[in-house]
């Protein structure tokens, strides 16, 4: 079944402009809101980052700790997505840190992510982490997680 069809004004419709459309939507009201996404791994750092980038955030890039900081203190992201075990300064680390900070980052809020088990995530909310999830992460949970903290923003 055909579900294109050409309305009033000759533009051409398919049952997929709905979808499209409330993206665009979405994706407008959130063009502003930063997420400071700190992973090692390059594979899952890309994959998480497109799931962001998809919902309409903008993303900044991490490997390690010590760059998660640097972006953090030059750019003060809305939110911080960090893995709790990492190369140079691990996540536990990086979140005591943030929440040490006095230019504003100690308010941000932090969501810690681990393939370590639970008791990593323990010691990231420990530390100051609003949130900790173990990995594997899907999009639906990035999605759920990040709505939570960051649409109460606007």
């Amino acid at each position: 079944m055909d579900l294109r069809h050409r309305n009033p004004s000759g533009t051409v419709k398919d049952g997929n402009e709905h979808w499209r459309t409330r993206g665009v939507r979405r994706m407008t009201e959130r063009t502003k809101l930063t997420v400071l996404l700190a992973e090692d791994h390059a594979d899952s750092r890309e994959m998480l980052a497109v799931m962001l980038e998809m919902d309409g955030y903008r993303v900044l890039r991490a490997a390690d700790g010590v760059e998660a900081l640097g972006l953090a203190r030059a750019n003060h992201p809305d939110l911080v997505i960090t893995d709790v075990n990492m190369p140079l300064m691990n996540g536990i680390d990086l979140i005591r840190t943030l929440r040490a900070s006095e230019n504003g980052l100690a308010s941000v809020p932090i969501v810690a992510i681990s393939a370590l088990g639970s008791s990593c995530c323990l010691d990231a909310v420990d530390a100051g982490a609003n949130e900790a999830i173990a990995k594997p992460l899907g999009y639906d949970q990035i999605h759920e997680v990040v709505s939570r903290f960051l649409l109460g923003m606007r």
